[in-house]
């Protein structure tokens, strides 16, 4: 394809612009107050495996702490 002409898409170039695309998704996802973190937490396994379960705390902490620097 490069040689042909039809790729000439720098990958650094494309990676960054990934990169700000799924941040700026993230920013959106945490504004919508309708969708609830223990959903994310919730719904994936009947018994939750410590990690997820450490990752939740964390997140939770994380949340206060947000919250706490308004």
């Amino acid at each position: 394809m490069e040689k042909k002409g039809i790729w000439n898409i720098d990958p650094e170039k494309l990676t960054e612009e990934y990169k700000q695309q799924i941040n700026q998704q993230f920013l959106d996802a945490e504004q919508n107050k309708s969708y609830p973190h223990e959903d994310v937490f919730k719904f994936m396994f009947s018994d939750m495996p410590d990690e997820l379960k450490r990752q939740k705390t964390e997140y939770e902490q994380f949340l206060r702490w947000k919250e706490n620097r308004k």
